[in-house]
């Protein structure tokens, strides 16, 4: 795949003027056990219950499927594509059109350490910007992919893979200003998979109006995000596409489906 396949992606080095780049360390996601708690949620879904989710998932879906959309460019999971313009009419990076390659600047090994560690790579791409309609210039932030897989090959070729740190400051948004560190894990052998631990503060100015922190997964076009109840009784899991029409809710002991087509979200206990 060539690299004018990834718009809105930069390829870039950690170097210095011969100081060795000091390694990205993060606690790695444990994949298998998100994976299982995504697979049995713990909580009993019922009409509190279902109340108190829909709530919280009208904050933060959105933002979480946007996300997956903008990661999709570099992570693909299946998750619905973003709607462009057209390069040729309206560059998506500064400058002329062919700036819409990945740009790959001198590299410098890094040290090895304990833990994982970030590589000489690591990949940015742009964020959605403050509008619905995404606006990929770089004039927005960006989000910033380390990990130990990351090299020029494997981001032009798609071949990302294991664990990342997905990192953020100052991202446009349409609900406000995105900053967190995230560890995650891309699977290539199961869907594929991206999997994130999600530590995001949404802010509008100085004022915090969000915490995502959610754990989520992407797979065959579906995203899930587990939300633990404010009681402490458990989890629930909320099944749903990046159009955000319906979505469902599964706790132990059955699923609600919700439509998402008016003001006020609609659920029922599915038979």
């Amino acid at each position: 795949m060539s690299a004018r396949c990834l718009p809105a992606v930069l390829l870039l080095a950690l170097a210095g003027c011969g100081a060795k780049p000091t390694p990205v360390q993060w606690d790695e996601l444990d994949y298998d056990a998100l994976r299982d708690d995504m697979a049995r949620p713990t909580g009993e879904v019922n009409d509190a219950h279902a109340r108190e989710v829909v709530d919280r998932f009208a904050a933060s879906g959105p933002t979480i499927a946007r996300l997956a959309q903008t990661l999709e460019r570099l992570l693909p999971a299946g998750v619905a594509p973003l709607d462009l313009p057209d390069p040729g009419g309206a560059p998506l990076s500064p400058g002329d059109p062919d700036a819409l390659t990945t740009r790959p600047k001198e590299q410098v090994p890094s040290l090895a350490s304990d833990g994982l560690e970030g590589t000489n790579v690591y990949a940015e791409l742009a964020c959605w910007g403050p509008d619905p309609a995404p606006d990929l210039s770089f004039l927005h932030g960006s989000i910033r992919v380390d990990g130990p897989s990351l090299r020029r090959e494997t981001v032009e070729a798609l071949a990302v893979h294991g664990h990342l740190l997905v990192s953020m400051a100052a991202c446009q948004f349409p609900r406000g200003d995105l900053e967190g560190e995230s560890p995650a894990y891309y699977d290539v052998d199961d869907g594929p998979a991206l999997a994130a631990d999600l530590d995001i503060r949404v802010r509008e100015g100085a004022v915090e109006v969000d915490h995502i922190d959610e754990r989520v997964l992407a797979r065959d076009g579906v995203l899930s995000a587990l939300y633990e109840l404010e009681d402490g009784s458990g989890t629930l899991r909320v099944d749903f596409t990046a159009a955000l029409t319906t979505f469902t809710i599964t706790g132990a002991n059955g699923t609600y489906l919700c439509q998402n087509n008016a003001e006020e979200p609609a659920c029922a206990l599915v038979p």
